[in-house]
């Protein structure tokens, strides 16, 4: 007769042996999607930290900005705050639904559709010429899928990954953010 086990108990048998409790079998396969799932996290961080190397930029500026009457180009206070904080304003939105989504149809499929999401995200921001406004929209975008990717990753890890490196492929997520930062500021 088996009694029901959770984290740290142990089995009782039949014979009153005292098995220790199945701790999980780490495989090679559970250990990379757990790390491939972790590039959301790595997606994230990068988008979050790509945008205070384009203020710098003289460029993006004059693309983006606004001209003076001497000819020097500008960001106005609230142009660079919405560029800025749009993106912060689709992971808002997109952390908001994607726990139901992933409900429904599934954790490895949500994450990939948020990956493409991101994607289009970029997409729309590199696609902008000279209209801010585009490129804002394109923030907005992308930050709904990397909202939406900083939900449905630690949960896809949280549910699929062996007891004994849940935390660590989890932590992984940060890691990756941390790194995604890190790469941004590099280039």
């Amino acid at each position: 007769e088996t009694e029901a086990m959770t984290a740290g108990q142990v089995e009782s048998t039949a014979g009153n042996h005292e098995l220790p409790a199945p701790a999980g079998k780490v495989t090679f396969m559970a250990v990379f999607m757990g790390l491939v799932a972790s590039i959301g996290g790595f997606m994230f961080g990068y988008a979050s930290g790509q945008i205070s190397g384009y203020w710098q930029m003289s460029d993006f500026l004059q693309r983006f900005g606004q001209q003076r009457a001497d000819g020097t180009y500008y960001f106005s206070a609230y142009r660079q705050g919405a560029i800025t904080a749009l993106l912060c304003g689709g992971a808002a939105v997109g952390s908001l639904i994607a726990g139901r989504l992933a409900d429904v149809i599934g954790r490895k499929f949500c994450i990939s559709l948020f990956a493409f999401w991101t994607a289009v995200g970029v997409i729309i921001e590199i696609s902008s010429v000279s209209s801010w406004g585009q490129f804002a929209a394109g923030r907005f975008v992308d930050g709904i899928g990397i909202g939406a990717l900083s939900v449905v990753v630690p949960m896809y890890q949280g549910e699929s990954a062996p007891r004994v490196i849940r935390g660590v492929l989890i932590a992984c997520y940060q890691l990756f953010v941390t790194l995604g930062i890190w790469t941004s500021y590099m280039i």
